[in-house]
């Protein structure tokens, strides 16, 4: 279904033709290998009906070329294909359906790090989140670790904080419902501004959108 310069997916049946998944085959340098197996490996264990399913990864070998395979269920398109095709999605289920996987990674103490409209796919009637390779651990780090899309700047002191998510957030709904004249209708002009508030701790928590939408 899908054919780029180091990735195909392909759809195909599992458990005996009862379910169908999503198989991406990969072509990884050998010194991303280790690094892209762990990711893999994490993903595999974070369940959240909100969260692309992973069900299964690791190396596997097509002829004489060697590749990583990612099992995911399947997805019918991301929020960058709808935008595309003109099918812009109803802003407060998006909201509500990516506040829900948002807050429990958080309750897990990890920032998702990675909200895109790449990265946001449509699977059983929901919008989820996809790609948790930049999944990350809360804290504070060596700045060079936080290079990621959308990245808030909090970042550039090496602060991984929830606030990150927020700011992300924020990003995507400007883009998404800015009108030519660069208007956000109400109510998600407030949370645009609350989420892209430079300083991460007046900005607008999960919570706060919630309330907020």
């Amino acid at each position: 279904v899908y054919s780029g310069k180091r990735q195909a997916e392909f759809l195909a049946d599992s458990n005996g033709g009862e379910m169908p998944v999503s198989v991406a085959l990969v072509a990884a340098e050998p010194y991303e290998i280790a690094q892209e197996l762990e990711a893999i490996s994490r993903a595999r264990e974070l369940k959240h009906s909100n969260l692309l399913q992973v069900m299964d990864g690791g190396e596997c070998q097509v002829d004489d070329t060697k590749l990583l395979f990612v099992v995911t269920e399947v997805a019918q398109g991301t929020l960058a294909d709808a935008i595309t095709a003109g099918q812009r999605p109803n802003p407060k289920e998006l909201v509500e359906d990516l506040l829900a996987p948002l807050a429990w990674l958080h309750s897990q103490k990890l920032i998702y790090r990675n909200l895109d409209p790449e990265t946001v796919v449509r699977a059983n009637g929901h919008w989820k989140l996809a790609d948790l390779s930049q999944v990350h651990a809360a804290g504070q780090f060596d700045a060079a670790e936080t290079a990621a899309r959308n990245a808030p700047p909090e970042a550039a002191d090496g602060w991984i904080l929830p606030a990150w998510d927020s700011w992300a957030l924020g990003v995507l709904l400007r883009d998404l419902l800015s009108s030519e004249n660069g208007v956000v209708p109400a109510p998600f002009d407030a949370i645009v501004r609350g989420c892209l508030e430079p300083d991460h701790t007046r900005r607008l928590s999960l919570d706060d959108i919630g309330k907020l939408l």
